[in-house]
């Protein structure tokens, strides 16, 4: 693994340090990037920022933007968190049209199913057990599947981790991706949550607030009926 990746949208117009490797291959795994393209643990955005908006000399530049690069790792070492394992199988659902299916390789170490995106009534859980709903010819079907591909995913399909969309990334990287997965998927948990201040936990007279729910970008917190917030590790 690569720790500290540089992905140039543009040509450089100054050196960086020997630590900070420059890459515009997106196949190499990376620790800490400037950009997603790198499909890094920690994209750090904030490299742009800077470089971007900086009126510093250029030897400050360099110092600086390592600087941004040891913080990201100093943070991401010094986080609270618990390790987890979970068992990722081979169920596969793969989701497009015959057209765009008939694109993909051969994937035989996989149990495959396959829909048209319009079948997709709803999604839920996350990698390892993604629950689809399937509506056919007026028939609901409720299948279970660990991983899927879905081309030209909508938005509500990245709510749930486990889901990779070739149109987006490729159908050499998405294919890479859910092969990797399957076995033992290892995850951190970085939540810290104090059920004693919140305002939503078992406030059953009146519910006062569920902030945090509402601007989750997926589906890594949520509410039950008991006033109570659940929170998903993997999404």
């Amino acid at each position: 693994m690569i720790d500290y990746a540089f992905y140039p949208e543009n040509e450089l117009e100054f050196p960086l340090k020997d630590d900070i490797k420059i890459l515009s291959n997106p196949n190499e795994q990376t620790f800490i990037a400037n950009s997603q393209k790198l499909n890094p643990i920690i994209y750090a955005p904030e490299i742009n920022f800077y470089m971007k908006n900086s009126k510093d000399t250029i030897p400050s530049k360099i110092e600086n933007i390592y600087i941004l690069y040891k913080i990201r790792d100093t943070i991401y070492e010094n986080a609270k968190y618990n390790e987890y394992q979970k068992n990722v199988n081979n169920r596969l659902l793969i989701i497009g049209t015959k057209e765009k299916i008939e694109k993909l390789p051969e994937l035989e170490e996989f149990d495959i199913y396959y829909s048209l995106p319009e079948w997709i009534e709803n999604i839920k859980g996350t990698i390892g057990n993604l629950n689809f709903l399937i509506n056919k010819e007026d028939t609901e079907i409720e299948l279970e599947v660990d991983q899927a591909i879905w081309f030209k995913a909508p938005q509500k399909a990245y709510l749930q981790a486990g889901i990779v969309d070739p149109e987006k990334i490729g159908i050499e990287k998405a294919v890479e991706i859910i092969k990797r997965r399957i076995g033992t998927y290892e995850y951190k948990n970085y939540i810290t949550y104090d059920k004693n201040i919140c305002q939503f936990h078992k406030r059953v007279l009146k519910e006062t607030c569920t902030n945090c729910v509402d601007v989750c970008p997926t589906n890594a917190i949520t509410k039950n009926d008991e006033f109570e917030l659940v929170f998903s590790h993997t999404d």
